[in-house]
């Protein structure tokens, strides 16, 4: 008797097709990657290039949608990829944008290429500028040396838009949609500022600490006494994480992250109880002196510039620190992620930009993509689309996606 023969089904490619506009030809829109969990898509996705990503959105329904919900939205494209913040909100990805995107990486990384260069001009009182934050579409940067107290806003072409006033001589400041943030004399206060009608109120927490102040999604964050405190911009209502007195530098819909003297601790945002704590290498043995800034840049890492000039980058997969040879002669000022790579600022009065990648591994060669010397001491960083900010005795804006004309 002749066995009867077998019908298989016909599964989607597990690479589909893609034409030179972009369309796929497959004959599945589905493939094999619209399978995998959305958690597995996105750490894919962090392991490609911007080519790469152009691609796979084209391939991956499911990764169309992650980028759609802003929710589903990890650090990795907040922070990794601001210059394609409007490329992953696109409900169609244009030819324009995909060009864009790549060109502007390319532009980086060609030692050739001279970024556009505007200088921000403002009669700064000695001291420089002390802090940079972008919202709205627009820059803000703080003055804190006496008399010159103020915020200043800018667009992004270099003009003065506004001024507001604070009370006091510090270069910490929280920006959110429509309030601007200070601390108060006694750092156990805040004032806050409408950015309408320039009203301020003042807010009290005495077991406060506001020398440094992070904004996150409309909610500001602050050392505490007993942890890190969480305030909700609108209401002034606080909520908090118990520990001892941490740093705050990330926060997102499901953690809030916080460094101290010996260990990184994370908070479940829900129940504000401590989900994980990742002790620090005993060769790094004083901590909490050498850290003055905290990053983020996607879910496997944090990375902390050191007050040697050093960067230490923590795994927090393998729970290993990794330490760099001295990138800057003197204390790191600023850092900030920009595309692909990390920015480092200092007093020695440079700006370098890095491969994150080399950043991670003892065995490459610990080379800036490029540099930038200001000739005065570095201050404050921001990145925002193509362009980096550098804050120092003037604004300097560096876009990357126009050349310098001769």
């Amino acid at each position: 008797m002749q066995a009867a023969s077998k019908s298989f089904p016909d599964y989607p490619p597990l690479i589909p097709s893609i034409n030179s506009k972009g369309e796929n030809t497959s004959k599945s829109n589905i493939n094999f990657f619209d399978y995998l969990p959305e958690e597995l898509v996105i750490v894919m996705a962090q392991y490609l290039d911007t080519r790469a990503i152009g691609n796979f959105r084209l391939a991956c329904k499911k990764f169309n949608v992650i980028a759609k919900d802003a929710s589903l939205i990890p650090i990795f494209f907040k922070k990794r990829f601001p210059i394609l913040s409007g490329f992953y909100t696109q409900k169609e990805m244009t030819e324009e944008l995909y060009q864009k995107a790549i060109s502007i990486e390319k532009n980086i990384h060609n030692p050739e290429f001279r970024p556009e260069t505007t200088v921000f001009k403002k009669n700064i009182a000695f001291g420089g500028i002390g802090s940079l934050a972008f919202s709205e579409g627009l820059l803000y940067s703080r003055h804190p040396s006496y008399p010159d107290k103020d915020i200043v806003v800018w667009d992004l072409n270099g003009t003065q838009l506004d001024q507001f006033k604070s009370k006091c001589r510090t270069e910490s400041m929280g920006i959110t949609k429509n309030y601007i943030f200070s601390p108060l004399p006694s750092m156990k206060a805040l004032q806050r500022i409408n950015k309408s009608d320039k009203k301020s109120i003042e807010w009290e927490y005495p077991e406060g600490d506001f020398w440094c102040i992070r904004v996150f999604d409309e909610l500001l964050y602050a050392k505490s006494s007993s942890g890190i405190m969480e305030i909700d911009s609108e209401s002034g209502l606080k909520r908090e994480y118990l520990g001892k007195a941490f740093s705050p530098f990330f926060a997102d819909q499901s953690q809030v992250l916080g460094s101290g003297s010996s260990y990184i601790i994370s908070w479940d945002r829900e129940t504000q109880k401590i989900k994980e704590e990742f002790p620090f290498d005993n060769r790094f043995p004083n901590h909490k002196t050498c850290f003055t800034f905290h990053a983020y840049p996607d879910d496997n890492r944090c990375i902390f510039g050191e007050s040697g000039g050093k960067l230490i980058i923590y795994d927090l997969r393998q729970r290993q620190m990794i330490s760099t040879e001295a990138l800057h002669q003197t204390v790191i000022t600023g850092m900030v992620f920009f595309n692909n790579e990390v920015v480092t600022a200092a007093y020695d009065q440079n700006c370098k930009i890095w491969d994150v990648r080399c950043l991670t591994s003892l065995n490459n060669d610990l080379s800036p993509i490029r540099s930038f010397k200001i000739g005065f001491p570095i201050k404050s960083l921001c990145s925002q689309g193509s362009s980096l900010f550098i804050g120092s005795h003037n604004i300097y804006k560096y876009d990357f996606s126009k050349e310098e004309p001769n």
